[in-house]
């Protein structure tokens, strides 16, 4: 797991910063459908980041039970 921490901290920063930017775009972008559809496009930006950030921890927890 010590060798796959900096990446699992890094994926999980992405969601969070990914998060902030698709909430914040869909609360103060309604102007647009273009608006609406950016704050969609980085809400499914980050539920693939999460998977990602998800499949590290999981390789990681399995490393360190079976390596």
């Amino acid at each position: 797991m010590d060798a796959l921490a900096p990446l699992v901290k890094l994926a999980l920063f992405g969601v969070i910063l990914v998060f902030i930017l698709g909430i914040g775009s869909m609360a103060f972008g309604h102007e647009t459908a273009e608006d609406m559809a950016k704050g969609n496009k980085l809400m499914r930006l980050r539920v693939e980041i999460q998977a990602l950030a998800l499949a590290l921890i999981v390789a990681g927890l399995l490393i360190a039970k079976y390596w």
